[in-house]
């Protein structure tokens, strides 16, 4: 019997993009702020961040792209199987049963 209990064939698409487009702007307006700092005369502190908006714009809509893709693609190749299983409650966390449980 196989260890997988489920069949990712969908990703919820603009999530996708929302999560990738923060990130991509984070980090790319970290980097494009520390360039414009470092290189003032050339970048200037609005290039960099105009260059951590393009990044950020760009990873977003790379990965939407890529959900769409796998959207269109993952139900005719049969899915993803993945393994989902239920986060152990507190008291099993700490090993301790009480009496009127049982």
């Amino acid at each position: 019997m196989s260890d997988y209990n489920h069949i990712l064939t969908r990703v919820a698409c603009f999530p996708v993009f929302y999560l990738f487009f923060a990130a991509g702007t984070i980090g790319g307006g970290l980097l494009g702020l520390g360039l414009g700092i470092v290189n003032y005369e050339t970048v200037g502190l609005l290039g960099g961040a105009f260059i951590g908006l393009f990044i950020g714009l760009f990873l977003g809509l790379s990965a939407l792209v890529l959900a769409v893709i796998f959207n269109l693609l993952a139900p005719c190749l049969g899915g993803i199987p993945v393994s989902l299983a239920p986060l152990p409650s507190k008291q099993e966390q700490s090993g301790q049963a009480h009496t009127d449980d049982i």
